[in-house]
């Protein structure tokens, strides 16, 4: 029984400095570098084989509230001012009307046409009517980190977002 609680005690830490540790990395722009179902993915991987033995309907809520954590609240901080651009420029979809996408993005660089702005993206392919309507949005401290819109008659066709 003492071999259970041990090992219940141990499994909850676990999850603590699991949390702790996705949250300093989140801090670091993790989720902004890599894909997230490859974090998720390795998170799985670690933590599943931890899994001791032991009141079950315990554990399955902590691996429950640690998924929603994972998957709901932690890529939805706001950790820096940098993390809190891309939360902005991850919520803009296909659809939106550009003055809801300037009301999102108010806060960063909408930068007008010049070398910057009027440069040809790097690995993404774009039409001359998407190079010429589209709309760059970046963070005033970290220009190389960027958010691209390209509307067509007021509408959001698509997004492209490129962390430094």
């Amino acid at each position: 029984m003492k071999t259970g609680t041990k090992r219940s005690a141990a499994y909850f830490l676990l999850l603590g400095a699991a949390g702790y540790v996705l949250h300093g990395l989140d801090n670091q722009m993790l989720f902004a570098y890599m894909p997230y179902w490859l974090a998720l993915g390795a998170c799985a991987a670690v933590l599943v084989p931890l899994v001791p033995k032991g009141p079950w309907m315990v554990k399955t809520a902590a691996l429950a509230i640690f998924a929603v954590w994972l998957l709901a609240v932690l890529p939805q901080s706001r950790s820096s001012e940098l993390k809190g651009f891309y939360v902005d420029a991850w919520s803009l979809k296909r659809g939106m009307s550009v003055a809801q996408v300037d009301e999102i993005m108010a806060k960063y660089v909408k930068n007008p046409s010049g070398p910057l702005s009027g440069a040809h993206m790097v690995g993404i392919a774009e039409s001359a009517a998407e190079h010429d309507a589209r709309i760059l949005y970046t963070h005033k401290d970290h220009p190389a980190d960027w958010c691209v819109v390209y509307p067509q008659d007021g509408i959001v066709q698509r997004v492209v977002i490129h962390p430094d």
